[in-house]
């Protein structure tokens, strides 16, 4: 510990990850840091990774016994999401609302059509790691079928 009686330093390191350390005093710097083994594990995606991944989505749904009228639901609002993220400024806020709306058509129809609830179950884990490079919570994306 410093020799100033008005500073105090702390820091914690545990299997979560995280560390942070303080420092208090007359003259001092509160810093914070603070690291998540899960988010220095995780890749980072790029716009090819994103168009990858919607076409495993979309591979997904064409492979699906989808009644025709879900699936062609499904299938627009994933194709908006595609454009949207295919674009050099990528809209992600138009891809959000996009996949959104089709996660929801497929909540709403695997409430009466397994078939549709477990396209959803093989689907999640890719909406998951595509909420992370869209800058939202994966719940955004999906609600009900977690």
């Amino acid at each position: 510990m410093p020799n100033s009686p008005y500073s105090n330093s702390q820091s914690n390191t545990g299997s979560m990850g995280g560390g942070q350390q303080i420092a208090q005093g007359s003259n001092s710097k509160l810093t914070m840091e603070i690291n998540s083994n899960a988010a220095s594990n995780e890749q980072t995606l790029n716009q090819t990774d994103v168009a990858q991944l919607l076409t495993e989505i979309e591979d997904m749904i064409d492979a699906a016994m989808l009644p025709t009228d879900i699936k062609d639901e499904v299938s627009a609002y994933l194709s908006a999401a595609k454009k949207a993220t295919s674009k050099d400024e990528p809209k992600k806020d138009v891809a959000i609302v996009n996949l959104k709306s089709m996660t929801e058509t497929l909540e709403d129809a695997g409430r009466t059509l397994d078939v549709s609830k477990n396209l959803f179950i093989k689907v999640k884990p890719i909406l998951e790691k595509l909420a992370t490079w869209l800058g939202v919570a994966a719940g955004t994306l999906f609600s009900s079928l977690v």
